[in-house]
Order: C-alpha cells, then structure tokens, then sequence
C-alpha cells in the first residue's frame, strides 16, 4: 500500500507543477483563437443564409459556385453540400438555366419533365414541385421542359436544374498524414464542431439542407506553435514521470495488480460459462486484493449452488405440472400456453378435442391397468400418425381422462378434412383391433382457430362440434364452420374502431400491491381499462379487444389513450405509488409512438415516477427484441420495467440475466399450495435469491390463503397482492 501512496504522490506532484505551468500561458492563448474562430463562423453562416435563401429556389447555381469557391480559396471551409429536401424551384430558375431564354418576361406554359424522373407540380404562378421517381438519382441534373411565349414568340425550351450540390477544397479534403507533425494528431480541438447545418426554409418548411465543413487548420497551427515554446520545459519532467511510472508498473502494476486481476477475469469468465472450477491461492502485497480472491470463492460456490438448484427446480416443475404422467404428452396448462401463443402471434390452424368412447366402462370391465394401456397407446398412436404428415406442424395435449386435444397448424379446410380423415379411421382400425372395443373408439371435433376469441370460447366451440360429431355418429369427426367467425370479426372490429375514435372507456386500479407484512403501505397498482361492447353494453375481454386494436393499427393509438388516462388520474388524486401500464407489442414497433413515449418520459416528471411498464413473461419471450427495445427506451429515463406471469420455464438465468428487469411479478401458480409443495418451495426461493443478487424485486401474484402468504414472507418475498 506504501508504493502506491508514494506513486500517487510524485504523480500528482508532477500533473500539479505541469498544468499550472501549461494553463497559465495556454488559456488565454487558446480562448482568443477560438473566439476569433467561432466569430468568423458566425460570419460565415449570416452569410450563407443570406446568399442561398433566394439562389437555391433560384436554381442559381452559377452565383452560388463563384461565391463558394471564394471561401474555398481562403480555406475558410472544407467542404460544402446543398441537398433539397423539397424539389421547390421558381419560373426565375427555369429561365437562367433555359437553353433557348434569358428573359423573365416571358410566360411559361407545360412544364413537364419525362416521366421516368418524376412529375412536376405548379404551386403557383412562379413557383413549381418537382416529385422525384422513386428509383430517381436526385444528385443527376433533372431536364425540365416548358413552352415560354412573348410578344406571339413560342419557344420549346429545356433547363436542367440541378438538386444537388457538393464542393470540396481538394487539398484541404484529404492532407496527407506524412506531412503532419505528432503534435497534429494532440492538437485537434475536438469540442469545436466543424460540422455545421444549415437549413433554408420555404413557407416555413425545411426545403434546402445545407452541410458544411469548417476548416479549423489556422487555429490548430497557432496552438502547434505555443505548444512547441513550452515542449522543450515540459520535456524533462515529462521523462523524469517516464522513469518513475515504468517503475511502478514492474515493481507493482504487473506483479501485485495485473496478473492477479488477469486471474480474477479468467475465473469470473468460467463461472459466466457454468465452469466452476477451484481458485488457487494467490499472495500479493495488497491486502485487499487477497481479500477479494477469497470473497470470489465464496460467491462463486453460492452462485454454482443456486444455479444448480434453480435447474433442479425448473425441471422438476416442468415434469410435474407440463408433462401427462401416464402418455408423456403436454397437459392442458402447455395447451393453454401455445393457444396464448397463437393470439400474441396472431397465427392460424385449427384446435380439435377428441374422446376415447366408453372409457369409463372399458375401465370397470377390465381395471384401471387396461385403460391406462389404452389411454398410453392411444397418444402415442395419434403421435405416429400426426408423424406422417412432416410439411404440417402438430402437437398434441392430453387434458383429463379419456380426452386429448391437438392443434393443427393448418388453414385449408380440405386438407384438414383429408388429414383428420386419415387419422380417424387409422385409430379405429389399430385401437378397436388391439382392444377388442364394441363401436367407434373415438370421435373428434374441430373449430379454426379465433384470433378475437378465447381460450375458452375456442374450446366450446370445438367441444360442440364434438358433440355434434358424438350424436349423429355418421362420421368420426366434425369441423365447425367458420362463416360465422368472420361475420364475428367484422363486427368487433367495428366496434373497437368506434371505442378508440372516441376514447370511449374508462380505468379501474386493481390488485392492489403491498410489502410483506405492512397491509398498509402499498406500492403498487395495476391500470386496468373497463371497456364495454357498445352493442351488447357487455364487458370487452381486453385481451380481444387489444387483438382487434393491432389487427387495425390502432393499438398504439389505445396505448397513447390509456398512459394520458393513467397521467391524469395520478396528477389529480397526488398519488405517490407505482401503477403498472401493460402495452400493447405492436406498439413497441410503432416508431412514432416510441417516440411519443420518450418524450411523456422526458419531460412528464409522473410518468418517470409513478409509471411502470409491465410485460407478461411470455409476450417478452415472444417478441425478446422489441422487449429489450422497450427496456432500453424506460431504462434511459430512470422509468422501472415489470415482467409478470414468470415461470422458470419463461427464461434461463443466462436469458434474464441479458434483460433489464426491476420487477418480476411471479405466475399465480407459484403463489398458490406452496406451503405444502416442496419443489415450488424450492423454487420461488432461488428466483428470490436471484433477485437478491440482481437488485430485481420479486412479487407474488393473487396470494389468497394465509399459509401461503406466511410461507412467501419467511422465503423473503418483496411484495404481493391479496
């Protein structure tokens, strides 16, 4: 510790002695050369917005060269562009760049230009628009012809006019780097800006931007010169610190602070990876740093046995709750995910429940070993089937006893037809062989799949045609038709188009969030729109009201609505807790509404406090980039970001560890029976743990038993709603 002191001593010494000596002459120096500069360019830009106001719809071009070149020659600028932004020019442009008039009495009539730059617009008398092609070069000369008559004298004449302009000064453009002393590349007065814009407005509209470069050469070689008078007087310190700085480097940076952290790095890299291998020991004068080796052993074993645990955990939930214990298939909840899935992806395909017939009978006549025999072969019979059909993606889900359900990623009904035909009388023919069963062994109905729907109303639907299929028991299956889904759609996207035009729907603040064991202090609400169908006056699902919303385009409009909503409800009841906003995923493409959300960020100091913006785990998985874009935007102005709905089978610790998080809102699931499940014990335990370690606060979700909640506080649970 004594060398580093006495390093930071002659250190300090000798910065203290040199810019005292350096600032006293070079200060003032310095801001006259740049005052004299920053007037000139001053100079130079009056200029410029005097000279090209009325040149450029001029199309002056000639006027505007001469006096360029002027400032070019006294190496005032680089480099200058004029680039229109609007192809606005005047009748005077026409005339002095005419290859038959010079006269601006003459009157102009059809002026054209051939169609494959453009088309040209009169805005008024004497001014026109030219409306570039899309595939146009606008830095190519445009010709432009008209017809100018006077005096019963009629000319065809032609102008090229030009839109775009660069000149640049050829040896300031590109100095050669030989001919530069080193003190060029120390000497550039990077805080000057040399690049400067300029834009010329028409009808108070952007029309000409002009770009250019100032040449601050001059100021640079007046430094160079004052530099030089004190190099000689600085050098010797200079070489005095050379000797003490390489020094410390090898007695003390290389042996006791660099290798060491190079090992550091090496084995924080390995734990980055999963690789948690043994530290050597590691001796150096600096106490602390011995210090912080054994503290990164000690971390290193914590994180290697929670990590451990948490994919112990993670696996066995995903067993126990995703998996059917006698097929092997995916259970209802993975059922219910996918279809949430589709909606968030607005997919299409069909959703089919099937039945195996007389389970129950089958099962008193020949016991329960039988019937799961016969439910097992049964999925994976249908599995071998579905297996026939590669060009067409499947999936199947056993729910309760003797039902199943598969989702058919397919949108013509034929081939469905010739598919679940195929399938049908395939499992008739090996299960009722195999199983000696009396009658059909099962029937299946099938509904397309409701972008505007539900979870529920999509299983009804196929459910009565089950029905249907089961009652008249004429074929093995029955698929609903979906005339009626559309005349559906039609209507709900009518009336949702209605509700945002008139910002027709109110806001209640639900589940309420309080700190483990204070009910009092709440930190937290959750913006829930109340939204009512304007035919049947019925609650609107939001969740099919938000579908219809981006189907339209209007989701970001509804967005903008329900944040203003939000803003004012906070400002005129003076609230001080978080109330947390779901947004639409459309909208985090909406370029225009990114940017309208920063500027509420900005300059709205509620929102930067009070709002927070929540994303349900599955939506961030779904969409990971517009996610982490939207993570990005809140983070930058101190806003907090909620993922909700989390499971352990949402992301890995690697995935999370790439998201910017500061609440994690855990999935009703985790929060309900835990008192007495030991894996979901375990496991809400190491995401508590995680968020310890990450600075995320970890929230329970709709926790109604006592038990539980006495459970979720002893494992440190941040907060919850009731």
């Amino acid at each position: 510790m004594s060398i580093i002191k006495s390093f930071l001593f002659l250190v300090i010494a000798f910065v203290i002695t040199f810019f005292i000596t350096f600032f006293i002459y070079f200060e003032d120096i310095k801001g006259d050369a740049v005052s004299k500069f920053e007037k000139q360019n001053y100079s130079t830009f009056i200029y410029m917005q005097e000279l090209l106001q009325n040149t450029t719809i001029d199309n002056d071009f000639k006027k505007i060269d001469s006096s360029i070149k002027t400032f070019l020659s006294i190496e005032v600028l680089k480099e200058i562009e004029l680039k229109y932004k609007r192809f606005v020019f005047s009748k005077k442009a026409l005339v002095l760049n005419s290859n038959k008039i010079n006269n601006i009495n003459y009157k102009l009539s059809d002026v054209t230009t051939d169609y494959k730059y453009g088309k040209i617009n009169k805005l008024t008398d004497n001014i026109y628009e030219f409306i570039p092609n899309v595939f146009f070069d606008t830095t190519k000369n445009v010709p432009v012809k008209f017809q100018s008559y006077n005096d019963g004298n009629v000319y065809n004449s032609t102008s090229n006019l030009s839109f775009y302009k660069q000149i640049k000064h050829e040896k300031l453009a590109d100095i050669n780097i030989s001919e530069k002393s080193w003190m060029h590349n120390f000497v550039t007065f990077k805080n000057i800006e040399v690049n400067k814009k300029l834009m010329i407005e028409y009808e108070k509209k952007p029309f000409v931007e002009v770009t250019y470069i100032l040449n601050k050469n001059a100021l640079i070689d007046q430094t160079i010169l004052f530099i030089k008078k004190i190099f000689i007087y600085s050098l010797s310190l200079f070489l005095i610190t050379l000797v003490i700085l390489y020094l410390f480097y090898t007695q003390v940076l290389k042996k006791d602070i660099e290798k060491p952290f190079e090992k550091i790095a090496e084995y924080v890299t390995d734990i980055l990876n999963n690789k948690y291998v043994r530290l050597e020991n590691i001796h150096t004068k600096l106490l602390h740093t011995d210090s912080i080796f054994k503290k990164l052993q000690l971390m290193s074993k914590k994180v290697a046995s929670l990590t451990n645990e948490l994919n112990t955990n993670r696996e066995l939930l995903a067993r126990k709750d995703l998996i059917d214990e006698i097929t092997g298939l995916s259970n209802k909840k993975v059922f219910d995910k996918e279809i949430r899935s589709m909606f968030i992806s607005n997919k299409s395909g069909y959703i089919i429940l099937g039945k195996i017939n007389n389970l129950g009978e089958y099962a008193n006549k020949n016991g329960s070993n039988d019937a799961n025999n016969l439910i097992k072969e049964f999925g994976h019979t249908i599995v071998q089937l579905l297996k026939k059909f590669p060009k067409i993606k499947s999936s199947v889900y056993r729910f309760y006893g003797a039902e199943f359900a598969l989702i058919i990623d397919l949108d013509n009904l034929e081939e469905l037809k010739s598919m679940l035909y195929k399938i049908s009388h395939s499992l008739q023919d090996h299960i009722k062989g195999k199983y000696l069963i009396d009658g059909d062994v099962v029937y299946f109905g099938a509904t397309p799949f409701d972008n505007y729907g539900t979870a529920d109303s999509i299983l009804r639907s196929a459910h009565e045609s089950y029905m249907q299929c089961f009652k008249n028991k004429k074929e093995l299956f029955v698929i609903s038709d979906n005339a009626e889904l559309l005349e559906k759609t039609k209507k709900m996207e009518v009336i949702v188009q209605d509700i945002i035009q008139r910002e027709d729907f109110t806001i209640r603040f639900i589940y309420d969030t309080f700190e483990m064991d204070s009910d009092n202090k709440i930190i937290m609400q959750d913006a829930s729109p109340i939204i009512l169908d304007t035919n049947t006056y019925e609650m609107f699902p939001i969740g099919i009201f938000i579908s219809v919303a981006e189907k339209l385009g209007l989701s970001s409009e509804f967005d903008k609505i329900l944040i203003e909503k939000v803003l004012n409800y906070l400002k005129d009841e003076k609230i001080k807790y978080k109330i947390a906003i779901n947004l639409s995923m459309k909208s985090l493409t909406d370029r225009k509404f990114l940017s309208w959300l920063e500027g509420i960020l900005l300059y709205n100091e509620i929102a930067q406090n009070n709002l927070i913006f929540s994303v349900t785990a599955l939506n961030a998985k779904e969409n990971l980039e517009r996610f982490k874009s939207l993570s990005e935007i809140i983070h930058k102005f101190d806003s907090q970001i909620l993922l909700k709905r989390f499971t352990l089978d949402s992301f890995t610790l690697d995935e999370l560890n790439k998201l910017e998080i500061d609440y994690i809102r855990l999935d009703k699931d985790y929060c309900s029976n835990i008192d007495s499940d030991r894996v979901k014990k375990h496991a809400v335990k190491s995401i508590i743990l995680y968020g310890e370690m990450n600075n995320i606060y970890i929230l329970g979700d709709f926790v109604k038993s006592d038990s539980d909640y006495k459970t979720l506080s002893r494992l440190g649970l941040y907060a919850t709603s009731r």
